[in-house]
């Protein structure tokens, strides 16, 4: 639960070949705007559904003047993110508001390297949709951890405004669908695949279990060490039971 309410949500959807091809250029396969609002209106009618956002992510180059960092901005939908991602914790600050356009939020590690505050003001660099270069200043209004040092170090968080300003486009790089129960999962996305199969060939559906690669192996290191200590206790029993039928047997062999 807590995988999934570090922003996979239940479900989510987004272009053809993105897993494949999306960290080399999210920005040029983006979900078109007429598909995306179509995505979320099915997504919506099911009545397991409690959250259904989209979210616009790009690589951007943030800098205070005297340092920069590569970080991936997400920009988000403040108030159902608070729902959906609750698992993200803020450090210190204010979270998000949808009024707030120029604000942002930054991953503890990644504040700590170019030593800012909340407060201070960044500039970020980047390619727009149209593959132009694009700047914009913000301000720091949080910091925020996802509880993982890797993944803060990387991370930034904005109003999906800001970002659609930015990268000079309304689509989505994926919508997130949270749902009142995770084991509802498979059937649902079954449900949503089958209510969006004309688009079948432009769109990727995929649970949370197939995109939290890091839960499936912390769960097998887990299993891994579970069944070594299991395999010495089995070994230590087996062996305390045999001593003691062997002892029991030498010393009544002359009654036997």
């Amino acid at each position: 639960e807590s995988m999934i309410r570090s922003q996979l949500g239940h479900i989510q959807f987004f272009s053809k070949g993105f897993n494949q091809f999306g960290a080399l250029s999210d920005a040029s396969m983006l979900l078109p705007e007429t598909l995306k609002k179509h995505i979320m209106e099915q997504a919506t009618q099911q009545p397991e559904s409690v959250i259904v956002t989209e979210r616009l992510e790009t690589d951007v180059l943030i800098t205070n003047g005297d340092a920069q960092m590569s970080s991936h901005l997400i920009g988000i939908d403040p108030d159902k993110e608070a729902t959906l991602s609750s698992a993200i914790q803020l450090q210190s600050g204010n979270n998000l508001f949808p009024e707030q356009h120029d604000g942002i939020l930054l991953g503890g590690a990644l504040a700590r390297a170019l030593n800012i505050n909340v407060g201070d003001s960044l500039t970020l660099l980047g390619t727009a949709a149209n593959q132009t270069i694009n700047a914009m200043d913000v301000t720091v209004t949080g910091i925020v951890t996802t509880g993982a040092e890797e993944r803060d170090l990387r991370t930034a968080f904005a109003n999906l405004a800001l970002v659609q300003d930015f990268l000079l486009t309304k689509g989505a790089t994926r919508v997130v669908v949270l749902l009142k129960d995770t084991q509802q999962t498979d059937r649902v996305a079954q449900r949503l695949t089958a209510g969006l199969k004309d688009n079948a060939d432009r769109i990727e559906v995929r649970s949370w279990s197939q995109l939290a690669t890091y839960y499936h192996q912390v769960v097998a290191l887990f299993s891994a060490i579970f069944t070594f200590v299991n395999i010495i206790l089995l070994a230590v029993a087996a062996f305390a039971i045999s001593h003691v039928l062997s002892m029991n047997v030498v010393e009544r062999t002359r009654e036997i």
